[in-house]
């Protein structure tokens, strides 16, 4: 038998723990902070990239499409990405150090591909194999770079790439 002093305890423990684990005092989170405004004169010196693992956008067993969003920053002013007009080319590169293919995206493009994220403006770019004929090619590993040209300024590469596989699906 349960002694009543221990039963009394214990529920009291339970009721104070079922209390407590959904109680948030709304004076303790953080305030969302607005995406601070792009500075004027803004000059592009560095790139980040994300690409999504490629899907087979014709179903006939070989990948083709991937997303890639690039963020451009002008690291002088914040860590928050820049939208500035200019073009982009997205290339696939090999083990070997060479160019598998490559996209090149016209200023119109880069404007169009423009998002806004959490993280500020990005360029969300779909290059796909198709865009060069064929999606049959064999089965490997590339890295995803990007360079962004700003409208009469210099060139900026990424320093980093994502790691991607392009070839035959299943």
């Amino acid at each position: 038998m349960i002694k009543p002093s221990c039963l009394f305890l214990s529920s009291l423990l339970l009721s104070s723990l079922l209390h407590c684990s959904g109680c948030v005092n709304a004076d303790e989170r953080p305030t969302p902070q607005p995406t601070p405004a792009q500075p004027s004169g803004v000059i592009p010196d560095r790139l980040s990239l994300s690409a999504s693992w490629p899907e087979d956008t014709d179903a006939n067993g070989y990948a083709d499409t991937t997303t890639v969003v690039v963020y451009v920053f002008d690291t002088r002013y914040s860590a928050a990405p820049i939208a500035v007009p200019g073009t982009m080319t997205i290339r696939l590169i090999n083990s070997a150090g060479a160019t598998v293919r490559e996209w090149s995206f016209t200023q119109q493009e880069t404007e169009k591909s423009v998002r806004r994220f959490a993280a500020g403006p990005g360029y969300q770019l779909l290059p796909s194999l198709l865009d060069h004929g064929t999606d049959r090619v064999d089965l490997q590993e590339v890295d995803v770079m990007a360079i962004f040209t700003p409208i009469g300024g210099t060139p900026v590469r990424s320093r980093g790439a994502a790691t991607i596989r392009i070839g035959r699906a299943r």
